[in-house]
């Protein structure tokens, strides 16, 4: 490593984009002879000044959307799976500069204030408590990708096809809760065939009756 060998050169880039891709290098850090550029991955630590995210408010999104644990022998610390990367802290850093209570985020999703409630305490949709604000809030930019992910990119439809039903209207019909049948759609256990037109978020989600079925069945049977 004293000496220069323009034969090492492609194996050192190779090396030190691997280094600055995965771990934590703070910008302009020599690595293999050469300083590196703008900084991908930070630590928890690292993020102070670097983003527009005060560290409790990042230590509770953080907690919200499952990216960290609480530290047992430090209470006001957490701990992280892995790096944090510099696209998920800006969209952290934005994202936490607008939100939606309860009432919106459960109507921005087509959804019954009930069954918004429920799927937030079973831990699908994550919460925001911040310390100054009373109530909980919601980040519109997860409700969307949450929406979007239930729905697997369907196409609008003016009818429901024959042996299909719109999926969070057919509890009785496959002996499931909504919010059990609402789970199946979100982990892609059943596939969302299309959306009916007219119809907003998730209640219009058209799913094949005879799939629901065997799937409801299956968790009724693994419960």
């Amino acid at each position: 490593d004293q000496k220069s060998n323009t034969d090492l050169a492609p194996i050192a880039a190779i090396m030190r984009d691997v280094i600055v891709q995965n771990y934590p290098v703070r910008s302009g850090t020599n690595i293999l002879g050469e300083p590196t550029g703008e900084q991908h991955k930070f630590s928890l630590h690292g993020v102070r000044g670097n983003f527009d995210i005060g560290p409790k408010r990042l230590r509770d999104e953080l907690l919200a959307r499952g990216l960290a644990e609480e530290n047992p022998h430090w209470e006001y610390n957490v701990v992280l799976s892995r790096p944090l990367d510099r696209a998920l802290l800006e969209e952290i850093s934005q994202s936490i500069k607008e939100h939606v209570d309860l009432y919106e985020a459960a109507s921005r999703l087509g959804l019954s204030e009930q069954l918004f409630r429920k799927l937030v305490y079973e831990g699908l949709i994550p919460r925001r408590a911040y310390r100054d604000h009373r109530h909980h809030q919601y980040d519109p930019v997860f409700l969307d990708r949450f929406l979007a992910s239930v729905t697997q990119g369907a196409a609008l439809v003016d009818t429901i096809p024959e042996g299909h039903v719109l999926a969070l209207r057919a509890g009785q019909a496959v002996g499931a809760r909504s919010s059990e049948i609402l789970y199946l759609l979100a982990t892609h256990q059943i596939p969302c065939v299309g959306l009916l037109r007219g119809k907003t978020g998730l209640s219009g989600a058209v799913v094949e009756l005879a799939v629901l079925k065997s799937a409801a069945k299956s968790m009724t049977l693994i419960g």
